[in-house]
């Protein structure tokens, strides 16, 4: 799975398609089981973020003052399950914060 999700999330798609794929690919594989997964593209030069959940607890970012925020990221259901509706959301992501 690591090589699969490496691969993806290097294309240029977003987080949202990054996971509609890997959900074909487990789903296509019947030896394995549901898994989650939560995707994030940073762009520093915006200070932005987008992430996408599969089946995934929502990301905590946390500030250089130690202050920790969760993502609000809309969750689709886990990859393997052949239903990939999965969105993306944003957030701002100012320097020196961290997930």
């Amino acid at each position: 799975m690591r090589p699969a999700t490496s691969g993806g999330a290097r294309s240029c798609d977003g987080p949202h398609r990054v996971l509609r794929r890997l959900d074909a690919a487990v789903a296509e594989d019947e030896t394995r089981r549901p898994v989650t997964c939560l995707p994030a593209r940073v762009d520093p030069a915006r200070g932005i973020a987008a992430f996408a959940g599969a089946g995934h607890l929502p990301p905590a970012v946390v500030g250089k003052e130690g202050t920790t925020d969760l993502v609000q990221v809309p969750v689709g259901p886990p990859l393997g399950t052949g239903r990939a509706d999965m969105n993306s959301s944003r957030a701002p992501s100012p320097p020196r914060r961290r997930c």
